[in-house]
């Protein structure tokens, strides 16, 4: 749990990562009383096994690079953008993190091949999955297209349906 309640700390917005980051902790309010977390090794981060979707850009690469400071092991995602990936792996390698590889994968074409790059990577397995690609159709939906509507439900909803439905029988601890 404090793996989470850390990820969601990351990106709650773009002001808060910022003092994460300067700051190396953050404060949650429990009740009346604030809770100090330290972003230390104590929280398990070091080593942990971590697949980031969509890590070419915005909220994916920050969780990536985030995560990579703090001693995770990242396979990160991409689709399309294959110069946003090098550069989020290219940040979290100078944050002093470690990629062990860079996936492109189209999810309209389903997701059991990430699982098969998971297990050559890790054959030791993942410890946690982070579902963080997506697509916005930029049109009215009055004009947008049948294919638009599929891609959209394909990337958005049905992928991170069947990587979490993967993940829990491959014994994933933490889906996100």
């Amino acid at each position: 749990m404090a793996f989470i309640r850390s990820l969601l700390l990351i990106i709650v917005s773009r002001g808060a990562y910022a003092w994460i980051h300067r700051t190396g902790h953050t404060d949650i309010r429990r009740g009346d009383k604030y809770r100090r977390f330290a972003w230390t090794e104590e929280m398990g981060l070091v080593g942990k096994r971590v697949l980031v979707t969509g890590a070419s850009g915005g909220i994916g690469a920050a969780i990536a690079v985030a995560l990579g400071s703090r001693g995770c092991r990242l396979l990160l995602h991409y689709n399309c953008r294959e110069v946003g990936v090098r550069e989020t792996a290219r940040r979290v390698e100078e944050a002093g993190g470690t990629v062990d590889g860079v996936v492109r994968l189209d999810f309209r074409s389903g997701v059991d091949k990430i699982w098969q790059i998971v297990d050559e990577v890790w054959p030791i397995g993942l410890d946690t999955l982070i579902n963080n690609a997506g697509v916005v159709t930029k049109r009215a939906a009055s004009i947008a297209s049948c294919d638009d509507f599929e891609a959209t439900l394909a990337i958005n909803t049905v992928a991170p349906y069947r990587l979490a439905c993967g993940a829990k029988e491959r014994g994933v601890s933490d889906v996100i």
